[in-house]
């Protein structure tokens, strides 16, 4: 009897030292591209909808709020989120080289605002629905070194999603393998999947970035010296723009190896200058493709001949995804866009 408990035990909640199994993740759809696979984590603390915040936060007797979770991790440390809903207005990591995810083999889902506050922190596997009652942009990012890795994003009716910077300047922001789609509310002209104020060398690699309700990237005011390679941005009013405000430019940045293609209100790329022109900005060898009812912004493969950058050995080209409807961007094998798409592997 008291070996059939212990087994039944192992199975519902899996070994009680701490360790956690490399147990593939079934929770991602089977029109996931690639950028989706969850990386193996080993967890320290724990939280549960089940949970209790009196509880010491083991797999056994996990913690019942991320809040919770991430207050009381220390440096070095990851706390998982057993599979379920976790509904709290905002969530704030003050704790530098803290790392949140879902637990091996699961998917959380996070509904609420997340802002991370403090250098070196790492969130990943994650279902983010930024939806919040303040309506603010989710996640924030306002500390260095930061790493988001493969995420599902989303704010549908909310804000934008990721917003590196705005209140701070911040340095080296890691967007890597991230599913960001359907930020903010249709119609507005300020809500995107991701918006870089005042940040340096940021790097956005390898995200399928669709749906959203203005940009799907947003390259400033002030960004300086960002990567932008290996995404798929598709279906967005605008597909990115380099831009400034009065007082800031964004230079210095490279878009290269990506898809963008489908925009359906303006440009796939284009620019906005109020006040000083950006330079050293490039577009090269990506893959672009206008769809637009208006053929105007679908000249040059959608983008529009605006100052501020350079474009150069990119190809125009119907992408081939494999199932756009149900939002596989996979390419087919014999997809032109191969020429110079390079997604993350």
């Amino acid at each position: 009897m008291i070996l059939i408990i212990a087994l039944v035990l192992f199975l519902a909640l899996g070994p009680l030292d701490g360790s956690t199994p490399a147990v593939p993740n079934r929770s991602v759809p089977n029109t996931a591209v690639p950028n989706m696979a969850v990386p193996h984590v080993n967890c320290t603390r724990f939280a549960a909808p089940g949970g209790s915040e009196a509880s010491p936060g083991t797999r056994a007797r996990p913690y019942r709020t991320v809040q919770k979770l991430v207050d009381e991790l220390d440096p070095g440390q990851t706390g998982c989120l057993r599979r379920g809903r976790y509904r709290e207005a905002e969530v704030t990591i003050e704790r530098p080289g803290v790392r949140l995810a879902s637990y091996p083999g699961s998917r959380a889902i996070l509904i609420g605002r997340l802002r991370v506050n403090a250098p070196r922190v790492k969130v990943s596997g994650l279902r983010l629905d930024g939806r919040n009652p303040r309506g603010l942009p989710s996640p924030t990012i306002n500390a260095d070194d930061v790493v988001f890795r493969a995420n599902d994003v989303s704010s549908r009716g909310g804000s934008s999603c990721f917003l590196l910077g705005g209140v701070t300047h911040v340095r080296h922001s890691v967007i890597v393998g991230n599913r960001i789609h359907n930020c903010g509310v249709i119609g507005s002209d300020l809500d995107h999947g991701i918006y870089m104020s005042h940040v340096d060398r940021a790097r956005i690699v390898g995200n399928t970035i669709y749906d959203n309700a203005s940009r799907g990237i947003k390259v400033g005011p002030d960004s300086q010296g960002a990567l932008i390679r290996g995404n798929v941005i598709d279906g967005n009013p605008i597909g990115l723009t380099f831009s400034g405000d009065e007082d800031n430019t964004s230079s210095n940045n490279v878009v290269a190896h990506n898809v963008i293609s489908n925009s359906t209100g303006w440009w796939n790329v284009q620019t906005y200058w109020p006040g000083e022109q950006g330079t050293g900005n490039v577009l090269r060898r990506n893959c672009l493709h206008g769809a637009n009812s208006d053929p105007h912004y679908n000249e040059r493969g959608g983008v529009s001949d605006e100052p501020g950058f350079t474009s150069a050995g990119n190809v125009i080209a119907a992408p081939d995804y494999v199932n756009r409807g149900a939002k596989n961007y996979r390419l087919h094998p014999g997809s032109p866009c191969l020429q110079v798409y390079r997604p993350l592997r």
